[in-house]
């Protein structure tokens, strides 16, 4: 029997391109437990997605910029960190330079998302996982 479950929430794998200090090109893997949207959020998150390049005020107030971020100005590291944690709640394989694992607060959210490729590969994640795309899952 298929349950219908108000908040579903599901571990997916996030693998993005990087390069190493020797120059070589790496496949960096960290897993996000995203928040498995209705139909009805995942149009208005695509819409808010599709605004990123707007970098606008209207924006920054729907994400909650000021609560998330207080005194930071409005860039598209902020936005997108905002972002992150309304598709997201959790994560896995995030560590500080010293391996330390990083919680999963604004502020580390904001970090990884100024890693070059990191906002890309997670919304390509989310949207496979909204999906149940299994094979992009594989082969992610």
């Amino acid at each position: 029997m298929f349950k219908v479950i108000a908040d579903r929430r599901a571990w997916w794998p996030v693998i993005f391109a990087g390069v190493s200090e020797e120059g070589g090109v790496v496949a960096n893997e960290i897993e996000l437990r995203f928040r498995l949207v209705d139909e009805d959020q995942m149009r208005e998150l695509v819409g808010k997605f599709a605004e990123l390049a707007e970098d606008d005020a209207g924006l920054a107030a729907y994400l909650k910029l000021g609560e998330l971020f207080p005194g930071a100005p409005i860039s598209l590291s902020t936005m997108r960190a905002a972002l992150v944690m309304r598709i997201a709640d959790d994560w896995r394989k995030v560590g500080a330079e010293n391996g330390e694992p990083l919680k999963f607060l604004p502020e580390n959210i904001l970090a990884l998302v100024k890693v070059p490729n990191a906002f890309d590969g997670i919304a390509r994640a989310f949207i496979a996982c909204w999906k149940a795309t299994p094979e992009i899952r594989a082969g992610n």
